[in-house]
């Protein structure tokens, strides 16, 4: 679906986009003539972007909110519905990608592999041989974390240092943050973050 024909439902409705990266600002621009009352964020519940205020799930619900899109690729947009689904879902608020698609809507996908080939050790060692370079992704192509959430890993680092009796508060929330502020000048290495 696309979302301008989602949004016709909530033409009069209160909405808040969640995210605060340059899509945001694009997607607030696409929103030009409808309500949008402010910015969620996992991470950050107060201060101004884009000429909108940031603010907390429960300001916005305890303001009006009955639609929040969430400005994020998709693999965000799950963790965003992990996030909040249950709870639009208990106050009555949809959930929306910036492509209008549901995010509390169970999957209905169904995939199969019939017909599909696969390829072989040896025809990879063959492309391998062949060309000069050999452009593939790595995280979750090649390498794949043990989380369902590339954030998870996150947590799972809070843990280990909590049982190692390094204690800081907030860990997740914190590595997360530092990753974004650095990332704002250049993209920073693991041991900058």
């Amino acid at each position: 679906m696309e979302l301008e024909t989602a949004l016709q439902a909530h033409r009069n409705d209160k909405i808040a986009l969640y995210g605060l990266s340059p899509l945001t600002g694009t997607l607030l621009k696409r929103l030009d003539g409808f309500h949008v009352a402010g910015l969620l964020d996992g991470y950050q519940t107060s201060g101004e972007l884009y000429g909108k205020p940031i603010f907390s799930m429960q300001e916005a619900l305890d303001s009006g909110v009955r639609l929040i899109v969430a400005a994020a690729r998709p693999e965000s947009c799950k963790v965003i519905a992990k996030r909040i689904g249950d709870l639009c879902a208990e106050h009555g608020v949809a959930l929306l990608d910036v492509h209008g698609n549901d995010l509390c809507a169970s999957p209905k996908a169904a995939y199969s592999f019939a017909g599909v080939q696969g390829v072989s050790k040896e025809a990879l060692r063959r492309l391998f041989q062949e060309h000069d370079v050999v452009s593939v992704d790595l995280f979750d192509t090649l390498l794949t974390r043990r989380t369902l959430f590339p954030a998870d890993v996150f947590e799972l680092a809070g843990l280990r240092l909590e049982q190692r009796g390094v204690k800081i508060e907030d860990f997740p929330l914190k590595r997360l943050e530092g990753e974004k502020e650095l990332g704002k000048a250049t993209g920073p290495t693991l041991l900058e973050i």
